[in-house]
């Protein structure tokens, strides 16, 4: 069982990443541009698809333990790091090699992401809160996502490496978030204090 403050930081960090996940449609529309080919701009898709199903697939053989380590690091982070690096591929021409690497990484972290998000959620809630906790990570999710298409969008068409820088501070913020919620659990675990659960 985990404690309310494991369940609020991620509930949190789900809205954020939200706040900083976007439509596929932008790194087709980035590889398109940069390439000239509607072909090679769909494959940034099926690289994103392929490296998060992949991941998720690996992380269901393994039991993991920390998982609001892993959520915060090879999740969040790596997912501000992975749209840093297609604003830099923008910025500093680096092409689709670039821009198809950090879309392979962006899909490993969502791999994590997707995986551990409602992992966290079920061993932070009690059997009766289960819906609810489910619920309301749905909710946040889609909260988040459908800001963040706007601001995405909106930053876009400014510049598109505006709206990648944007995606990176606000899935860094998500990781900082989460990390400090597994601060506060280990604090818990190692005090031996019951824990705070939803119901």
């Amino acid at each position: 069982m985990m404690s309310r403050a494991a369940f609020f930081s991620v509930l949190a960090g789900t809205a954020l990443f939200g706040f900083s996940y976007y439509s596929a449609g932008f790194t087709i529309i980035v590889s398109e541009r940069i390439s000239g080919s509607e072909e090679l701009g769909v494959l940034s898709y099926t690289i994103l698809m392929a490296a998060s199903s992949l991941t998720g697939f690996a992380l269901s053989r393994f039991r993991l333990r920390k998982d609001l380590f892993l959520l915060s690091l090879p999740g969040y982070l790596l997912a501000g790091i992975s749209s840093l690096g297609i604003s830099a591929s923008i910025v500093f021409g680096a092409g689709l090699p670039g821009v198809y690497t950090a879309v392979a990484l962006l899909g490993v972290s969502l791999g994590f992401v997707e995986t551990l998000e409602p992992t966290i959620i079920s061993r932070a809630v009690s059997a009766s809160g289960t819906g609810r906790g489910m619920g309301s990570l749905s909710g946040m999710r889609s909260v988040g996502l459908f800001l963040s298409n706007l601001a995405m969008g909106t930053l876009f068409s400014v510049q598109p490496y505006y709206a990648f820088y944007y995606a990176t501070a606000v899935s860094t913020a998500a990781a900082i978030l989460v990390m400090c919620g597994s601060i506060l659990e280990n604090r818990w675990k190692n005090n031996g204090a019951p824990p705070a659960t939803v119901n």
